[in-house]
């Protein structure tokens, strides 16, 4: 029996559908110029592969060593959050209501400060530093950024940032607050303390690597060059302890993290 045109038509466009979604691709629309906008899920980041984690305002928001923002209701399922730049970012905290991230590149790109309410929209606040930024920390009254050429910026809003004299012109890498101080470490085994966040202090760190990592819990400081650890209740009297007793995960998902504003255990 002939086919007729119609249904020969109807097959090959079915056949075509068929094709296209064996091929994880969606059937083809007639004067469709663009595709619908989704956002990426991603599974649970690994801990390997986090810089920092951080919750509030009910949203977990993960910071990936490859320097980009997931952020999630449930801490399972991560979605990419909206910038308004694409930047490398080494930082984020909570604090005051609100999200801080910070980072930047060392190929041209400067320093980037970021904040966000619900940890999904972002805004792109002004930095008064060119230098990259690496870590951020919430001191209970005030945010606390730091980075490269000794650079010390400090805001109790997140978006109006003041520099601070940190008496270096070294890179400062990590930063963490507790027990009414915040301690800086960075390049060359250099620690400095502070009660105000205004006024820093210079401490014997007792190495010479650089201090990639700075964590606050169970009432002590713990700081890391990767493979040396040292251990400190106040800031300033450092001591080496055994790596072995640093909690399994290391201090990553610390690191950064204000003690106060961490989220519920997972």
């Amino acid at each position: 029996m002939k086919t007729t045109l119609p249904t020969s038509v109807l097959a090959a466009v079915s056949l075509l559908v068929v094709m296209n979604a064996a091929q994880g691709q969606g059937p083809f629309v007639s004067g469709a110029s663009h595709a619908a906008p989704t956002v990426a899920t991603h599974a649970c980041p690994r801990q390997s592969a986090l810089k920092a984690q951080v919750f509030g305002n009910a949203r977990w928001v993960a910071l990936t060593s490859g320097g980009k923002l997931r952020c999630s209701t449930d801490g399972i399922a991560w979605n990419s959050a909206y910038l308004p730049v694409e930047r490398f970012l080494r930082g984020v905290t909570y604090g005051n209501g609100q999200f801080v991230a910070v980072g930047g590149s060392y190929l041209g790109g400067g320093s980037v400060i970021l904040t966000s309410v619900n940890g999904r929209s972002w805004n792109l606040q002004h930095c008064p530093s060119k230098q990259v930024l690496h870590a951020v920390a919430y001191s209970g009254n005030r945010f606390i950024a730091v980075g490269a050429g000794g650079t010390i910026l400090t805001s109790k809003s997140g978006r109006c940032w003041q520099k601070q004299n940190s008496g270096t012109d070294a890179t400062l890498a990590a930063i963490a607050f507790g027990n009414g101080t915040c301690v800086v470490g960075g390049d060359d085994g250099l620690m400095l303390s502070s009660c105000d966040a205004q006024t820093w202090t210079r401490q014997i760190s007792g190495i010479s690597r650089y201090v990639g990592e700075i964590a606050f819990k169970h009432g002590c400081f713990v700081a890391t060059t990767g493979d040396q650890y040292l251990e400190s209740r106040d800031g300033a009297h450092w001591q080496a302890i055994n790596g072995a007793t640093v909690p399994a995960g290391g201090l990553l998902a610390r690191t950064n993290v204000t003690v106060s504003k961490v989220g519920p255990a997972q």
